[in-house]
Protein backbone atom coordinates (compact mmCIF):
# COMPACT_ATOMS: atom_id res chain seq x y z
CA UNK A 1 0.00 0.00 0.00
CA UNK A 2 1.24 2.93 -1.00
CA UNK A 3 0.76 6.95 0.86
CA UNK A 4 2.40 9.78 0.89
CA UNK A 5 2.88 10.92 4.73
CA UNK A 6 2.30 14.48 5.61
CA UNK A 7 4.78 16.77 5.58
CA UNK A 8 6.27 19.52 7.89
CA UNK A 9 7.20 22.75 6.70
CA UNK A 10 10.37 22.84 5.15
CA UNK A 11 10.55 18.77 4.62
CA UNK A 12 10.24 16.53 1.40
CA UNK A 13 7.82 14.62 0.87
CA UNK A 14 8.56 10.62 1.52
CA UNK A 15 6.46 7.41 0.22
CA UNK A 16 5.46 4.75 2.85
CA UNK A 17 5.57 1.54 1.16
CA UNK A 18 5.49 -0.89 4.84
CA UNK A 19 1.66 -1.42 3.81
CA UNK A 20 0.80 -0.67 7.17
CA UNK A 21 1.33 -4.15 8.26
CA UNK A 22 4.04 -5.48 10.82
CA UNK A 23 3.54 -9.20 10.11
CA UNK A 24 4.25 -8.78 6.48
CA UNK A 25 7.53 -7.11 6.99
CA UNK A 26 9.26 -10.14 9.33
CA UNK A 27 11.62 -12.12 7.35
CA UNK A 28 11.19 -15.60 7.43
CA UNK A 29 14.17 -17.44 8.98
CA UNK A 30 16.15 -20.70 7.05
CA UNK A 31 17.15 -23.03 9.86
CA UNK A 32 20.46 -25.15 8.86
CA UNK A 33 22.33 -27.83 9.80
CA UNK A 34 24.24 -27.52 13.40
CA UNK A 35 27.84 -28.27 14.37
CA UNK A 36 26.54 -31.67 15.70
CA UNK A 37 25.09 -32.67 12.69
CA UNK A 38 27.36 -31.78 10.10
CA UNK A 39 30.18 -33.45 12.81
CA UNK A 40 27.62 -36.70 12.81
CA UNK A 41 27.77 -36.47 9.01
CA UNK A 42 31.41 -36.70 8.63
CA UNK A 43 31.91 -39.33 11.35
CA UNK A 44 29.26 -41.30 8.94
CA UNK A 45 31.29 -40.86 5.88
CA UNK A 46 34.50 -41.39 7.28
CA UNK A 47 33.18 -45.06 8.44
CA UNK A 48 31.86 -46.11 5.47
CA UNK A 49 35.37 -44.99 3.61
CA UNK A 50 37.42 -47.05 5.82
CA UNK A 51 34.70 -50.12 5.06
CA UNK A 52 34.86 -49.65 1.69
CA UNK A 53 38.80 -49.45 1.66
CA UNK A 54 39.03 -52.57 3.86
CA UNK A 55 36.88 -54.53 1.82
CA UNK A 56 38.94 -53.57 -0.99
CA UNK A 57 42.28 -54.39 0.44
CA UNK A 58 40.64 -58.00 1.05
CA UNK A 59 39.72 -58.50 -2.62
CA UNK A 60 43.03 -57.17 -3.30
CA UNK A 61 44.93 -59.97 -1.21
CA UNK A 62 42.33 -62.77 -2.64
CA UNK A 63 43.53 -62.08 -6.39
CA UNK A 64 46.95 -61.82 -5.58
CA UNK A 65 46.84 -64.92 -3.84
CA UNK A 66 44.76 -66.81 -6.22
CA UNK A 67 47.45 -65.57 -9.05
CA UNK A 68 50.40 -67.11 -6.91
CA UNK A 69 48.53 -70.10 -6.75
CA UNK A 70 47.80 -70.37 -10.20
CA UNK A 71 51.52 -69.49 -10.95
CA UNK A 72 52.79 -72.61 -8.60
CA UNK A 73 50.22 -74.77 -10.80
CA UNK A 74 52.10 -73.56 -13.63
CA UNK A 75 55.11 -73.79 -12.63
CA UNK A 76 54.43 -77.52 -10.84
CA UNK A 77 53.36 -78.49 -14.32
CA UNK A 78 57.01 -76.98 -16.11
CA UNK A 79 59.10 -79.22 -13.90
CA UNK A 80 57.07 -82.72 -13.91
CA UNK A 81 57.40 -81.92 -18.22
CA UNK A 82 61.30 -81.00 -17.45
CA UNK A 83 61.58 -84.31 -15.40
CA UNK A 84 60.14 -86.21 -18.00
CA UNK A 85 62.30 -85.37 -20.56
CA UNK A 86 66.06 -85.01 -18.21
CA UNK A 87 64.90 -87.53 -15.23
CA UNK A 88 65.61 -85.02 -13.36
CA UNK A 89 64.94 -81.92 -11.90
CA UNK A 90 66.37 -78.29 -13.11
CA UNK A 91 69.02 -77.51 -10.56
CA UNK A 92 67.94 -74.43 -8.82
CA UNK A 93 70.56 -71.38 -9.59
CA UNK A 94 71.36 -70.46 -5.84
CA UNK A 95 70.50 -66.66 -4.18
CA UNK A 96 74.13 -66.32 -2.29
CA UNK A 97 71.68 -64.33 0.42
CA UNK A 98 68.27 -66.86 0.47
CA UNK A 99 70.16 -70.18 1.78
CA UNK A 100 71.01 -70.92 -1.87
CA UNK A 101 67.40 -70.92 -2.98
CA UNK A 102 66.58 -69.89 -6.26
CA UNK A 103 64.21 -66.72 -5.48
CA UNK A 104 61.79 -64.92 -8.17
CA UNK A 105 63.52 -61.06 -7.61
CA UNK A 106 66.59 -62.78 -9.42
CA UNK A 107 66.93 -62.31 -12.84
CA UNK A 108 66.02 -65.37 -14.97
CA UNK A 109 64.13 -67.53 -12.20
CA UNK A 110 63.52 -70.67 -13.22
CA UNK A 111 64.63 -69.64 -16.57
CA UNK A 112 65.51 -73.28 -17.16
CA UNK A 113 61.31 -73.96 -17.84
CA UNK A 114 61.23 -71.10 -20.18
CA UNK A 115 60.73 -74.38 -22.60
CA UNK A 116 57.81 -75.59 -20.87
CA UNK A 117 55.69 -72.83 -20.25
CA UNK A 118 55.96 -70.60 -23.20
CA UNK A 119 58.78 -68.56 -21.78
CA UNK A 120 56.65 -67.40 -18.95
CA UNK A 121 58.37 -64.85 -16.11
CA UNK A 122 57.39 -66.50 -12.84
CA UNK A 123 57.10 -63.56 -10.47
CA UNK A 124 55.10 -62.71 -6.68
CA UNK A 125 52.84 -60.36 -7.30
CA UNK A 126 54.58 -57.94 -5.34
CA UNK A 127 58.09 -59.43 -5.91
CA UNK A 128 59.88 -58.26 -2.78
CA UNK A 129 62.25 -59.55 -0.52
CA UNK A 130 59.39 -60.37 2.18
CA UNK A 131 57.24 -61.41 -0.70
CA UNK A 132 58.78 -63.88 -3.30
CA UNK A 133 58.67 -67.86 -4.79
CA UNK A 134 61.45 -69.81 -3.40
CA UNK A 135 63.02 -72.50 -5.40
CA UNK A 136 65.09 -75.90 -4.47
CA UNK A 137 65.91 -79.34 -4.95
CA UNK A 138 67.18 -81.86 -2.74
CA UNK A 139 68.53 -85.23 -3.12
CA UNK A 140 66.49 -88.30 -1.85
CA UNK A 141 66.39 -88.82 2.57
CA UNK A 142 66.74 -84.69 2.68
CA UNK A 143 65.21 -83.29 5.51
CA UNK A 144 63.08 -86.24 6.77
CA UNK A 145 61.81 -87.61 3.83
CA UNK A 146 62.10 -91.14 2.79
CA UNK A 147 64.47 -91.99 0.75
CA UNK A 148 62.61 -94.18 -1.00
CA UNK A 149 60.88 -91.43 -2.40
CA UNK A 150 64.02 -90.15 -4.51
CA UNK A 151 65.09 -86.35 -4.67
CA UNK A 152 62.68 -83.60 -5.09
CA UNK A 153 61.85 -80.29 -5.26
CA UNK A 154 60.54 -77.85 -3.29
CA UNK A 155 58.40 -74.87 -4.40
CA UNK A 156 57.50 -72.16 -1.66
CA UNK A 157 55.87 -68.68 -1.48
CA UNK A 158 55.89 -66.59 1.26
CA UNK A 159 53.61 -63.73 0.73
CA UNK A 160 50.03 -65.22 1.06
CA UNK A 161 47.93 -62.73 2.83
CA UNK A 162 44.40 -64.44 3.06
CA UNK A 163 45.84 -67.46 4.46
CA UNK A 164 47.63 -66.09 7.41
CA UNK A 165 44.71 -64.70 8.99
CA UNK A 166 42.81 -67.90 8.57
CA UNK A 167 45.11 -70.37 10.01
CA UNK A 168 48.56 -70.15 9.03
CA UNK A 169 51.08 -71.63 7.08
CA UNK A 170 50.49 -74.39 4.73
CA UNK A 171 52.03 -77.23 3.33
CA UNK A 172 51.72 -79.79 0.36
CA UNK A 173 54.45 -82.53 0.82
CA UNK A 174 52.97 -85.23 -1.33
CA UNK A 175 53.28 -88.33 0.75
CA UNK A 176 56.61 -87.08 2.76
CA UNK A 177 55.71 -87.50 6.33
CA UNK A 178 59.07 -86.89 7.32
CA UNK A 179 59.18 -83.04 7.01
CA UNK A 180 59.44 -81.42 10.13
CA UNK A 181 62.95 -80.77 10.46
CA UNK A 182 62.28 -79.36 7.09
CA UNK A 183 59.25 -76.90 7.68
CA UNK A 184 61.37 -76.08 11.27
CA UNK A 185 63.99 -74.83 9.18
CA UNK A 186 62.60 -72.93 6.40
CA UNK A 187 58.40 -72.71 6.92
CA UNK A 188 59.10 -69.77 9.82
CA UNK A 189 55.46 -67.65 9.20
CA UNK A 190 51.62 -67.88 9.01
CA UNK A 191 52.86 -66.42 5.14
CA UNK A 192 53.80 -69.09 3.48
CA UNK A 193 52.72 -72.08 1.06
CA UNK A 194 55.06 -74.74 0.61
CA UNK A 195 54.98 -77.57 -2.12
CA UNK A 196 57.13 -81.00 -2.58
CA UNK A 197 57.22 -82.11 -5.75
CA UNK A 198 58.81 -85.76 -6.94
CA UNK A 199 60.03 -87.85 -9.67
Amino acid sequence: MLKYVQMEPGSHPTLDISGGNDASRSVRRVRGFTIVELLIVIVVIAILAAITIVAYNGAQNRAMDARRMQDFSEMEKALRLYAVDNNSFPASVPNPGSSTWEVSTDPGFLGSLNAYDDSHVFADPRNTSTSRYWYHTFGAGAYGCPVSMGPYYVLQANGMQNQASSGGSVIQTNGCTGQTLFTGAYLTDSHSYMYFGFL
